[in-house]
C-alpha cells in the first residue's frame, strides 16, 4: 500500500480506539511510513512560453507571467495588492488609507 493510505487507515484506527471503544491510542504501538519526497518538475522555456501563450484573457496572461518571473506561489498572488507601485492603494473596512512612496501629496 502506499504510505498516505496507511497513513489513512492508522487515522482511522486512532479514532476507532479513542472515540468509539474510549481508550488510549499508543502511537508507539503503530509505525507511521513516511512518504517519499518527490522533485518538482521544472519546465523548459519554451514550454513556459506555450503555457502563458494558451492563457484565454488577458488577466490569465499576466497572471501567468507575474507567477514565472516572480517565483511566488498561487496563494501569494491572489492575495497581491496593486498599492504602492503608483496604484491607489484598496480600502478595506476599518482600514486607514495609506501613502505609498510613489505617491504624491
Amino acid at each position: 500500500m502506499r504510505p498516505l493510505t496507511v497513513r489513512l487507515h492508522v487515522a482511522a484506527l486512532r479514532f476507532f480506539f479513542v472515540k468509539t471503544l474510549k481508550r488510549r491510542y499508543l502511537l508507539d504501538d503503530t509505525p507511521y511510513p513516511k512518504a517519499p519526497q518527490r522533485l518538482s518538475q521544472i519546465l523548459s522555456v519554451e514550454e513556459v512560453a506555450r503555457v502563458i501563450d494558451a492563457a484565454d484573457s488577458l488577466s490569465h496572461r499576466t497572471m501567468l507571467m507575474v507567477l514565472y518571473s516572480t517565483s511566488m506561489r498561487n496563494a501569494e498572488l491572489r492575495h497581491l495588492q496593486l498599492g504602492g507601485y503608483g496604484y491607489p492603494i484598496r480600502r478595506r473596512v476599518g482600514d486607514r488609507r495609506r501613502a505609498s512612496a510613489h505617491a504624491t501629496r
